[in-house]
């Protein structure tokens, strides 16, 4: 009895591993991240996360927030549907993007999103924010400097 009872524990654990989102931060390189909270300032250079997930045929909302140390030109590469919103004094940028789909994808096949920014000219250097949240609930933050 207590085998098959771990055995069901361990089921349980791992259907929920599958389906939990996990976010990573740094240079993007492709679609993959090498992972750093120190990004090289060189204008066009590419930085970000990358948020891995299960597609179970629902439509998530990944809200992202940017906090910079003064005014900012946001570049990015995402392709997805997405709200932006900035403040007057543009220190915060605020976007809202759409995941997931109306399909459930077979449990060995995960999704991905990667929030690709460039560093353009003029943009400040020094301490950078992203907070994320998924689905209104808070989800992973990010500090990073652009040095």
């Amino acid at each position: 009895m207590p085998h098959c009872v771990a055995i069901i524990f361990l089921a349980a654990l791992l259907s929920g591993c599958a389906s939990t989102a996990r976010a990573r931060f740094g240079v993007i390189n492709g679609i993959d991240i090498v992972e750093t909270r120190h990004i090289p300032y060189t204008v066009g250079t590419h930085y970000g996360f990358r948020v891995d997930y299960h597609d179970a045929g629902k439509s998530l909302t990944l809200r992202e927030e940017f906090h910079s140390p003064a005014s900012a030109h946001w570049r990015s590469s995402s392709p997805s549907p997405q709200r932006m919103s900035q403040t007057r004094d543009g220190r915060t940028m605020t976007r809202e993007v759409q995941l997931g789909s109306h399909t459930p994808a077979p449990p060995e096949i995960h999704s991905l999103y990667v929030e690709d920014i460039q560093i353009a000219h003029g943009d400040p250097r020094g301490q950078y924010t992203v907070t994320l949240w998924l689905d209104g609930k808070p989800f992973k933050e990010f500090e990073y400097i652009l040095e």
